[in-house]
């Protein structure tokens, strides 16, 4: 383990309070997506809604969008008269003996009667380990406020996609009591014992942790083992949670290995394996027609609903070319105003994906 101290993020807490074998990683485990920049872009928006007092009177031409900051609104409404004196997003930060704690807290609020802090969350609930990092943004609040003793301590998580509010009461001394665990476990942490589980497949060292390999041996075992003979729902529910969490850390270990083999065979070319047996990058050909220089050939060939059933649009293409063209600080809302329009001539139509979640309850009905 390195002798310079870390800087660990609250939201990284999740993750080390499961396995210490996160001190010998760099701590950023921010992964760029889709769903990432929708966070960004909602959390931006509650965090000018709370500073401003109002709504922002602010059109999204995505849906989601739309979706999470109208809930982003509810959930705010409805206890705002809580946080008398909201806090948004302030830098905070506390320098411990084995390490400096950093985090961006959302929201809160701090009095003599209770300090308050909420956490706004654009992802599905799936069960996730957020208390740790609550608890982190609650220590540091305290920590950099000792003049000031809560009666209580009162964490909040809204969990947009859900509508629901989560929360957890705490004195004082319990949550100073966490921290000082934490702060005693990383402290005698011996640089070789890991804790591999489903938290593995957030972890920034999961291309370099001992124990990931030892749980992956597992996986294909436990896969390996299961009877070809048709399980029952019963039979199986109970080892789900583990099997299921090993199967995704599968699927992120052959994506990886795909990913590194693909890499070093663009760099260093063909790959001789032996016994005749030569890896290579090959190539295929695709035909791609290109739309301009065709338009008049294909209006030739098809009428107007003949070509409309080979055509498909992008959305992103489509709002990008209307930027593009839009006057400084008009391109939201012409962006807004063409997926008003289409919307309106019955253009828009939502497609509903089956995907694999976990939630709260039992995840039933749940199909791939």
């Amino acid at each position: 383990m390195p002798d310079t101290k870390l800087t660990i993020r609250c939201s990284a807490l999740p993750i080390l309070d499961k396995c210490m074998g996160m001190l010998g990683a760099e701590m950023t485990i921010d992964q760029s997506s889709e769903v990432a920049e929708i966070g960004t872009e909602v959390h931006a928006y509650a965090a000018r809604m709370i500073r401003e007092g109002q709504a922002p009177d602010t059109m999204f031409m995505d849906p989601e969008i739309g979706f999470l900051v109208n809930a982003a609104r509810q959930a705010w409404e409805s206890i705002r008269s809580d946080y008398t004196d909201p806090q948004v997003e302030q830098h905070i930060s506390f320098d411990l003996p084995k390490f400096l704690l950093s985090g961006h807290p959302d929201l809160y609020s701090l009095s003599a009667s209770a300090l308050r802090v909420l956490d706004f969350k654009s992802g599905y609930n799936a069960a996730a380990e957020v208390l740790p990092q609550l608890l982190g943004y609650a220590y540091l609040v305290l920590a950099n406020h000792q003049e000031v003793r809560p009666g209580t301590v009162c964490l909040q998580v809204a969990w947009l996609r859900d509508r629901d509010i989560q929360d957890w009461t705490f004195s004082v001394a319990q949550v100073r009591e966490w921290m000082r665990d934490l702060h005693k476990r990383a402290a005698g942490w011996n640089g070789r014992d890991f804790t591999a589980g489903e938290h593995c497949r957030y972890c920034p060292r999961f291309h370099d942790c001992p124990a990931r390999s030892q749980l992956a041996r597992s996986a294909v075992v436990d896969l390996m083992a299961l009877d070809s003979a048709p399980k029952t729902r019963g039979e199986l529910a109970p080892r789900m949670p583990d099997l299921y969490a090993k199967v995704q850390l599968l699927e992120r270990l052959i994506a990886a290995f795909r990913d590194w083999l693909r890499e070093d065979l663009t760099k260093h070319g063909s790959m001789d394996c032996g016994g005749g047996k030569i890896l290579q990058l090959g190539t295929r050909e695709r035909a791609i027609l290109d739309v301009r220089r065709g338009w008049k050939i294909f209006r030739g060939a098809l009428d107007d609903d003949e070509l409309a059933d080979c055509l498909s649009i992008s959305k992103t293409a489509l709002l990008n070319a209307v930027a593009a063209k839009s006057m400084p600080r008009m391109k939201a809302k012409d962006k807004a105003a063409i997926m008003l329009a289409l919307e309106e001539a019955g253009a828009v139509t939502l497609r509903h994906e089956r995907f694999i979640q976990w939630t709260g309850e039992k995840p039933e009905e749940k199909e791939a």
